[in-house]
């Protein structure tokens, strides 16, 4: 983005009354951690002068044009000129001729010197008619002397915050173009036909965020405020949240048994699933989910629709660490505790892996065997990182397959510290197998930075909210029905 991006500005100006003037952009320039292109410091060249100074200017992202009353250097046609133009009268052609931005600073004609006008009326002319001729948006300057008890970097003040302002302008508006080229290729219809038959045929594995929840008891935020933490607008602090809270309670039975009562609760006030699993009652075949969330409104969900599923989840903490690292899986009511290659799924039922677990699952186990699948605090996500790097302790072998093979479809995932640590390890597994399919993203990023991690994973961003994208899945799929109606 033209925000972090270092942009080259090729100043052009008549040198003689705009010495000043012309130190004062440079200076401006390098304050903004940009960098002037400036013919004082280019030496000696062996190209005619007209060729070098356009040489230099291939390198422009910008043209600032300093313009007062005074023509200037007129390049001969062995120099490269038409022995008339002067040569900043040539760069501005160039410039435009190739799609350079130029930026003006002109002179105003009612407080200028007299004496730094052209002395002949053939150059007077000249000047008035380029001048008239620019046809361009441009701020006007007045005279200033240098003040020699200032310091260098205080010269021309008016005219140092005139520059200032014009290229913050051109940045804003730089920043704008590109963010709406960015959003318009987003929301194109490439990625949601591709993101609507993937969710709709089935080939495609959707990886759920709590951003499913919007700002609802369940999100992220609203569980680390219930954690004691008050995350505003930022994701990333839930594992913070559980390592402190988990800590004051100084017992992990403590606060498993917390955040079971918070999760349950939380629940329990939900009215509707969210639109998105909702949607994915819609797939032509029973979808792979991954669920990063701790609660299981999703399974419950399935549940009442009479769709039968199994979960698979890691142990991370067991009575006298004797299933510790291994896999669970749930298959209606019945459940066992096996090692990665060792995990069978049924193609005709939905699977739901849940790498971060749930404390509602431990109610259905051997309260002597102490399982504990709960990975929320920053020691749980070390711990599960660790173990995703051993064979018989890693994503199971039967859901690798999948993962190598379809690509992922991330709904309301943010891409905090510890969740993008999780999403690696996926993409390291499929990168291992040659080429990875291209994962959508359907999610307004939260930051700059979460959206340069996401476009170097390689994901298209659908930028709309989970439930705007199930909203119209199901309204294409069934024209003039309400979603929500048609899922469930």
């Amino acid at each position: 983005m033209a925000l972090n991006r270092q942009l080259s500005v090729f100043v052009s100006s008549t040198s003689e009354d705009l010495h000043s003037y012309r130190q004062v952009a440079q200076q401006v320039i390098l304050a903004r951690g940009w960098f002037p292109i400036m013919n004082e410091y280019w030496g000696a060249m062996s190209n005619p002068v007209v060729e070098a100074c356009c040489k230099k200017m291939e390198k422009a992202d910008l043209v600032l044009l300093l313009m007062a009353f005074r023509q200037g250097y007129v390049p001969t046609v062995d120099q490269g000129g038409n022995g008339a133009d002067s040569i900043t009268a040539l760069e501005i052609e160039y410039a435009r001729r190739n799609n350079i931005p130029v930026l003006g600073l002109l002179a105003n004609k009612n407080t200028w010197p007299g004496d730094l006008y052209e002395d002949s009326q053939t150059a007077r002319e000249w000047v008035k008619q380029f001048r008239g001729n620019l046809n361009l948006p441009a701020e006007f300057f007045d005279p200033e002397q240098p003040n020699p008890a200032a310091k260098e970097t205080d010269q021309l003040p008016q005219f140092r915050s005139k520059v200032g302002a014009v290229l913050l302008n051109f940045q804003q508006e730089l920043i704008a173009r590109e963010e709406a080229k960015a959003a318009a290729a987003a929301e194109g219809p490439d990625f949601f036909s591709r993101a609507c038959a993937g969710v709709v045929e089935g080939t495609i594995i959707p990886f759920m965020g709590s951003g499913v929840y919007g700002n609802g008891g369940l999100s992220a935020r609203e569980l680390s405020k219930a954690l004691g933490v008050d995350a505003s607008q930022d994701e990333s602090c839930l594992a913070t949240a559980a390592e402190y809270m988990e800590r004051h309670l100084d017992s992990r039975f403590d606060f498993l048994g917390k955040l079971h009562r918070i999760i349950e609760e939380r629940m329990a006030e939900l009215k509707t699933p969210p639109l998105i699993y909702q949607l994915l009652l819609e797939a032509a075949r029973p979808p792979l989910i991954v669920s990063s969330t701790c609660d299981l409104v999703l399974e419950q969900y399935l549940e009442k629709q009479g769709k039968q599923y199994t979960l698979v989840c890691h142990i991370v903490r067991s009575f006298r660490n004797e299933n510790d690292g291994k896999l669970l899986v749930f298959d209606g009511e019945k459940h066992e505790i096996t090692v990665a290659d060792k995990v069978r799924l049924d193609p005709n039922k939905y699977i739901i892996y849940k790498p971060l677990g749930s404390p509602l699952l431990h109610d259905r186990l051997d309260p002597d065997l102490e399982i504990d699948t709960v990975v929320m605090t920053e020691s749980d996500h070390l711990v599960l990182l660790g173990r995703l790097e051993h064979e018989m302790t890693q994503i199971p072998t039967a859901l690798c397959r999948h993962l190598q093979r379809r690509p992922l479809l991330f709904a309301g995932y943010g891409l905090d510290v510890w969740h993008y640590r999780l999403v690696m390890q996926v993409f390291q597994l499929v990168q291992a197998q040659g080429s990875r399919p291209t994962p959508i993203v359907v999610r307004q990023p939260a930051s700059s930075m979460e959206e340069m991690v996401w476009h170097r994973l390689g994901a298209d961003i659908l930028r709309v909210s989970p439930d705007e994208f199930a909203q119209r899945v199901l309204a294409s799929l069934s024209p003039g029905k309400n979603g929500a109606s048609r899922a469930g």
